[in-house]
C-alpha cells in the first residue's frame, strides 16, 4: 500500500485489510483517524516511508524468522499443557546473575502466560494490568490467561557461549549504536499457544496460533529485553505487553497490546525498525537527560527556571534572529509547559489541536506540566563552540547531501518529576518526564530537533509537534496526543535515532540534484523532469520537510 499527497479528511477513514471472518486483519495504527491521515506518507512497515507491505498467504509459520533458535532441537527445555485449568511455570536458576533495574536475581521463573518473573511466580488471579505498582520485577511479551486460549508448549533455554551470544551483541549494537558491548549470557523464553484442545492441530498449527518470545541479554553490567513476535492471532480476553518493576518506578505498555482486537499488529510493530521486535535498556540507573540530549543544566552554562505549580514563561531576546517558515524572529517565548511560541507567551493552556491556524508554535510536548509535578526549564542560546559543530553534524546525518555549516543554535529543555517534594525531584527518585527541543540554523535554513528522554504518562491533554500561522505547515508527531502512550516518544523516531524527531522549518527550499542521464534533452523534456521534481519532493517530505512542500527547478546545468 503506498501513499503519496495525504491531506486531513473529516470523514470517517480507515486502512487495512480484512478476509473472510477475520482471521486474518490489519489496521494501519492511526489510519481510522481523519487528522492523523497525512502521516501515512511518512509511516512504514519496512523502512520505506509511504509504503506497507503483507504477505496474503494462508502458510502459517510457526516461528518467526526474527525469533532465536527454539524447539528441542537446539536443546530448548519445554513444557507442554493440555489443560485449561493449567496454571504452570518452571523456575530457573541461572549460571550468571541477570541485572534487572537494579535488582539482581539468580532465579527466574517461566510462566505459562506470558510473563517472566523474579521474585515469585506470578499467579493468574494478578491484574493484567501495567503499571501494577506490585512487589515484583516482571518482564511481559504476552501477559493474558492463555491456558483458556488453547494448547501450548512453552521453552526456555540459557546460553553462557556460542553463536547466539554473537548474535546477541550484534542486535545490542545494531539498536544502540555507539555503545561498547558483547554479550556474555542469553536467556530466551518462547511460547507458543494454538486455538485448538486437539493435540494434531497443535502440532501442525493449523489454526489461529499465538507464538511470542523474550530474549534477556547481558554483559555483567548492561542488561537488555527483546520482544520478539510470531503468529499473533486476535484474542477476546485481558492481555497486555511490556515490562514493570517492583513500585512500577520502571514500566512499558506496548502499544496497543491491552486490545486483544489489534494483536495482530504486534507481528509489524517496533521500536527498532525491526517488523515484530521491541528493545528495551533494563538497567536501574536513571540517567535525568538522555544521551541524544544536547548539554543541560547549570554546568553547560543554561539559564534556568525552577517550577512549582505555577504558569511560567520566560521571554528570550534572540542574539540571532530565527527564520521558522520564512518568518525571522527576534524574540522567543520559552513556556513552562513544553512549549515554545514567538508571538506571545502560552503558559497555561491546554494544547491547541494542530492545525490550528492560529500562530507560529513549537511543541516539543504541550501539556500542563506544571499540574503534574515539581520540575524546572533551561534554555541556551549558542553562536560558536562545540554545540554549533555537534548541529551541523546531526543535521548533515539527517539531512545528507545538504551543504549546512550551523552558525546559531536554540536549546530548550524541560525536566519534571511526578512529585511536590524537593529531594524527590533532586533525585528523580519519582517518574518523570524530560524533553528538548533544539533549534539550528545557518542564517538560511532552519531546523527542529526534538529530543525525548524519560517519559512518564500523564492525565492531561498532550500534543507534540509544530504549527505555523494559518497551519500552511503542521505535524503532529503519532499517537503524541494520547497521554497513555507519552512513554513511547523515547523509542520513536523518523531518522531513525530512538527519541529524537527532526524537522525542517524552511518555507522554500533550494537543493541540488546529482543524478546520471543518458543525454541532457532527458531533462529538458518535461514529462521527465515533472517525474524527477516528484521523486524529489518525495525524498524531502520523507526527511521531514512539509507535505505541501512546492519544488521547482531554478536550472539543469551539465557537469563532467
Amino acid at each position: 500500500m503506498n501513499y503519496g499527497d495525504m491531506n486531513a479528511i473529516s470523514i470517517p477513514v480507515e486502512a487495512g485489510y480484512d478476509t473472510v471472518g477475520s482471521t486474518h486483519y490489519f489496521i494501519i495504527p492511526d489510519s481510522n483517524d481523519g487528522n492523523l491521515i497525512p502521516n501515512l506518507k511518512s509511516s512504514s512497515n519496512v523502512n520505506t516511508p509511504g509504503r506497507w507491505a503483507f504477505s496474503a498467504n494462508l502458510g502459517i509459520v510457526q516461528f518467526s524468522e526474527i525469533f532465536y533458535p527454539v524447539g528441542l532441537a537446539v536443546g530448548d527445555v519445554q513444557t507442554f499443557t493440555t489443560s485449561a485449568n493449567d496454571e504452570s511455570y518452571a523456575s530457573v536458576n541461572l549460571a550468571s546473575p541477570f541485572v534487572y533495574f537494579g535488582h539482581t536475581y539468580n532465579l527466574i521463573y517461566v510462566n505459562y502466560y506470558g510473563v517472566l518473573s523474579f521474585y515469585q511466580p506470578i499467579p493468574e488471579e494478578i491484574s493484567y494490568n501495567i503499571p501494577t505498582y506490585g512487589s515484583v520485577d516482571v518482564i511481559a511479551p504476552l501477559w493474558a490467561d492463555l491456558d483458556d486460549y488453547g494448547l501450548t508448549a512453552f521453552y526456555y533455554h540459557e546460553y553462557t557461549s556460542g553463536n547466539v551470544l554473537t548474535r546477541a551483541t550484534e542486535d545490542i549494537k545494531r539498536y544502540y549504536p555507539g555503545l561498547s558491548f558483547n554479550a556474555t549470557w542469553v536467556f530466551v523464553a518462547t511460547w507458543d499457544f494454538v486455538y485448538t484442545w486437539d493435540q494434531n492441530t497443535f502440532l501442525h498449527h493449523s489454526a489461529p496460533s499465538i507464538s511470542f518470545q523474550a530474549v534477556l541479554i547481558s554483559d555483567g553490567v548492561s542488561s537488555f529485553i527483546l520482544m520478539n513476535y510470531g503468529d499473533m492471532s486476535v484474542i477476546g480476553i485481558p492481555l497486555v505487553a511490556g515490562y514493570d518493576t517492583v513500585g512500577s518506578t520502571h514500566y512499558f505498555v506496548i502499544p496497543g497490546s491491552n486490545n486483544g482486537y489489534l494483536i495482530p499488529n504486534l507481528k509489524y510493530s517496533s521500536n527498532v525498525n525491526a517488523p515484530g521486535r521491541w528493545a528495551f535498556y533494563a538497567n536501574q540507573s536513571i540517567v535525568q537527560f538522555s544521551e541524544i540530549f544536547y548539554p543541560v543544566g547549570l554546568a553547560a552554562g543554561d539559564a534556568q527556571t525552577v517550577v512549582g505549580g505555577t504558569d511560567d514563561y520566560v521571554p528570550v531576546n534572540l542574539a540571532s534572529p530565527f527564520l521558522y517558515f520564512g518568518r525571522p524572529y527576534s524574540l522567543i517565548y520559552v513556556n513552562n509547559n513544553g512549549l515554545l511560541s514567538f508571538s506571545r507567551p502560552i503558559p497555561e493552556a491546554h494544547p491547541f489541536t494542530f492545525p490550528s491556524g492560529g500562530e507560529d508554535l513549537i511543541a516539543a510536548l504541550w501539556t500542563e506540566l506544571d499540574d503534574y509535578g515539581y520540575g524546572e526549564f533551561y534554555y541556551h542560546e549558542y553562536t560558536s563552540g562545540n554545540v554549533l559543530t555537534r548541529a551541523t553534524e546531526d543535521i548533515r546525518h539527517h539531512y545528507p547531501g545538504l551543504s549546512f555549516n550551523a552558525t546559531w543554535v536554540f536549546v530548550a529543555t524541560w525536566d519534571y518529576v511526578e512529585t511536590w517534594d524537593l529531594n524527590t525531584f533532586l533525585y528523580h527518585s519519582g517518574l518523570s518526564i524530560s524533553f528538548q527541543a533544539v533549534l539550528i540554523s545557518d542564517g538560511v535554513y532552519s531546523f527542529i530537533l526534538m529530543n525525548y528522554g524519560d517519559m512518564s504518562t500523564i492525565v492531561y491533554p498532550t500534543e507534540a509537534g509544530y504549527d505555523t500561522v494559518g497551519s500552511t505547515h503542521y505535524y503532529v508527531i503519532p499517537m503524541s496526543n494520547n497521554p497513555n502512550l507519552i512513554p513511547n516518544l523515547k523509542f520513536t523516531s523518523n531518522v531513525n535515532t530512538q527519541g529524537r524527531w527532526a524537522f525542517s522549518a524552511n518555507r522554500e527550499n533550494v537543493v541540488g540534484l546529482q543524478m546520471q542521464v543518458t543525454s541532457l534533452l532527458d531533462l529538458t523534456d518535461s514529462g521527465n523532469l515533472a517525474f524527477v521534481m516528484q521523486k524529489l519532493k518525495d525524498e524531502l517530505v520523507n526527511r521531514g520537510m512539509p507535505s505541501d512542500l512546492q519544488v521547482t527547478p531554478r536550472r539543469v546545468q551539465k557537469t563532467p
